[in-house]
C-alpha cells in the first residue's frame, strides 16, 4: 500500500507542473536515462497512458534528490527538469523515443529515492476521460494513466471554473454515488478552505482522492486517483 501512496503523490505532482515542464531536444542518443543512477528495481507493471499501453519501471536509488539532480543534469545537459522539494519530473528526446523518469523523496539512506522510469512513442492527445474518474463542470482531460494490476486509475484535468467550484462538484458527485469523504475537508471547499479530500467506498472497498489546484488566470487543475482495495 506504501508504494501505491508514494506512486500517488508523484504522479500529482508531475500532473500539476505539466505546464511548466519544457523538453529540449537531446544531442545525438544518449543512454536510458532509466540506468543513470544505478538503480535497484523493484518490479515492472504494465500502464495505459492515454489510452496507449505501456510498461512502467519502479526502482530505489541510493543518490539523494538532489544528487540524482546534479548527475542527470550533467549527463543530459540539453534536457530540462520540472522539480519541488519533494520530487523531480526528468524527460529526454533519444531519436523518436521519448525517456521520461520520476523521481520522489521516499525515506533515508541506504535508498532515499523511489524512481519510475518509462519510455514511449508519442502519448495520444485525443482521449476520453474514463467512466471510472469522476469530472466536474468544463473539464478538459490532460492526462489518464491506468494500472491493470492493481486495479488503479489516475487522471490529470482542467477546468475553466476556480477549485472550489470543481471540488464542490466531484463532491456532490460522489456523494451521491456513494462515496464517505474521509477528511470532510470537502464541505469546506465553497469558503475556500479546501484544496481536497480523500473517499472510501465498501462492498467492493476503494478510496478515491483528489487535490486541486488554483491557477492565477482563474481557472484550475485537479488530479483524481481511484484504487480497489484488496
Amino acid at each position: 500500500m506504501r508504494h501505491a501512496i508514494i506512486l500517488q503523490l508523484l504522479l500529482a505532482s508531475a500532473a500539476l507542473r505539466a505546464e511548466v515542464f519544457l523538453l529540449g531536444p537531446g544531442a545525438g542518443s544518449p543512454s536510458s536515462p532509466g540506468l543513470a543512477l544505478a538503480p535497484t528495481e523493484l518490479w515492472t507493471e504494465p500502464v495505459i497512458v492515454n489510452g496507449a499501453r505501456n510498461n512502467l519501471k519502479v526502482s530505489l536509488l541510493r543518490t539523494s534528490l538532489a544528487d540524482s539532480f546534479k548527475l542527470l543534469r550533467q549527463k543530459y545537459p540539453a534536457a530540462k527538469f520540472a522539480f519541488n522539494a519533494e520530487s523531480l519530473l526528468f524527460e529526454v528526446l533519444d531519436g523518436d523515443i521519448r525517456r521520461r523518469v520520476f523521481l520522489v523523496e521516499c525515506g533515508k539512506p541506504p535508498y532515499p529515492v523511489m524512481q519510475f522510469s518509462m519510455d514511449f512513442g508519442e502519448i495520444p492527445e485525443n482521449f476520453r476521460w474514463p467512466a471510472s474518474l469522476p469530472s466536474a463542470p468544463d473539464c478538459t482531460p490532460l492526462q489518464t494513466m491506468e494500472f491493470p494490476e492493481r486495479s488503479a486509475f489516475f487522471g490529470s484535468f482542467q477546468s475553466n471554473f476556480p477549485s472550489k467550484t470543481v471540488l464542490s462538484s466531484v463532491h456532490s458527485a460522489l456523494l451521491a454515488d456513494g462515496w464517505q469523504p474521509l477528511t470532510r475537508e470537502a464541505a469546506k471547499a465553497q469558503l475556500g478552505q479546501s484544496k481536497g479530500e480523500i473517499y472510501v467506498r465498501f462492498n467492493p472497498s476503494e478510496i478515491i482522492t483528489i487535490s486541486t489546484l488554483d491557477k492565477e488566470d482563474g481557472t484550475s487543475l485537479a488530479n483524481i486517483y481511484r484504487k480497489k482495495l484488496r
